[in-house]
C-alpha cells in the first residue's frame, strides 16, 4: 500500500476507493452550506413581524437569567482570564531592545540621545486580545431532565456571558440527544434570533438517545474546517 498508494483498500468494494481530499472537500461544502442556511433562517426570523414580541421576550428572559447567575459569571471571568483563555495575540507594536524591524519613534529618540536609548526595535507586544474558537456542546436528552437540566442551562448561560465579557464572540453552540443540532456557528453574530432558537430547543423531555460522541465529533469537525484559532470544546453532559 505504501509503494502503491492508488491501490484499492483491502475489503473495500470496487468503486469505493478512499480519497481524503474528496472527503474533506465534501465536508467543507456541507458545513458552509449548513451555515448559509442557518444564517438565512435567522435573518428571516429577525425580520418577521409576527416573531418580534417573542424575540424581545426571549432577550428579556436571557437578561433575567444572567442576573440570577451574576456571581457565577464573575467567578468564571476571573478563571477564564487568568487560566483558561489567556491573551494569545498582540495587534500593536511597541519599542523593544530586540526585534526584526525598527520602531521609528524609538529610533528618533535613539539618534537624539546618541544611541544611549536602545529600545528602537519593534515587536508586537501591545493591544493584547483573546482569539479562541470555543464549542459548547449541551446534552438535552431525557437523562438530563430535572435538576441536571436546570444546572446545565444556568452553566451555559454563565459560560456564554463570561466569554462575551472577556471579548470572545467566536463560540459555537451544539445541542444533542437522539440527533445533533447546531444552534450557532462561531462566525455568527450573537443576536435575539439565536437566543430565541436556543431557548426554544432547550427541552429535556422528548429525546431518549444520547449521541454525545457524534456531537463532540461535529464540534471538532466544524472548528477544524472553519477556524484557525486555538480550539476549545466544553461538553455539558453527565455521560
Amino acid at each position: 500500500m505504501v509503494s502503491s498508494p492508488d491501490n484499492s483498500i483491502p475489503y473495500l468494494p470496487p468503486g469505493q476507493n478512499y480519497s481524503p481530499c474528496v472527503e474533506q472537500v465534501e465536508h467543507i461544502t456541507y458545513v458552509i452550506d449548513l451555515m448559509i442556511k442557518l444564517n438565512q433562517k435567522y435573518s428571516k426570523l429577525l425580520t418577521n413581524p409576527s416573531k418580534k414580541d417573542q424575540l424581545i421576550k426571549a432577550q428579556t428572559c436571557w437578561i433575567e437569567a444572567k442576573q440570577k447567575v451574576y456571581g457565577v459569571i464573575e467567578k468564571l471571568i476571573t478563571v477564564f482570564e487568568e487560566s483558561i483563555f489567556p491573551i494569545n495575540k498582540y495587534t500593536r507594536r511597541k519599542a523593544h531592545f530586540k526585534g526584526s524591524s525598527l520602531y521609528l519613534p524609538g529610533l528618533i529618540k535613539a539618534v537624539i540621545t546618541d544611541f544611549n536609548y536602545r529600545k528602537f526595535f519593534s515587536v508586537k507586544a501591545a493591544g493584547g486580545k483573546r482569539t479562541y474558537s470555543v464549542s459548547l456542546v449541551l446534552d438535552i436528552s431525557l437523562s438530563m431532565n430535572g435538576h441536571l437540566a436546570d444546572c446545565a442551562i444556568e452553566s451555559v448561560i454563565a459560560f456564554i456571558s463570561a466569554l462575551q465579557s472577556i471579548g470572545i464572540e467566536t463560540f459555537s453552540i451544539i445541542l444533542f440527544g437522539e440527533n445533533v443540532q447546531i444552534i450557532k456557528f462561531e462566525e455568527q453574530e450573537w443576536n435575539n434570533a439565536i437566543i430565541y432558537s436556543l431557548l426554544c430547543n432547550l427541552r429535556f423531555d422528548n429525546q431518549f438517545g444520547t449521541f454525545d460522541a457524534d456531537a463532540i465529533e461535529t464540534a471538532l469537525n466544524i472548528v477544524s474546517i472553519l477556524s484557525e484559532l486555538c480550539r476549545c470544546s466544553f461538553p455539558f453532559t453527565p455521560s
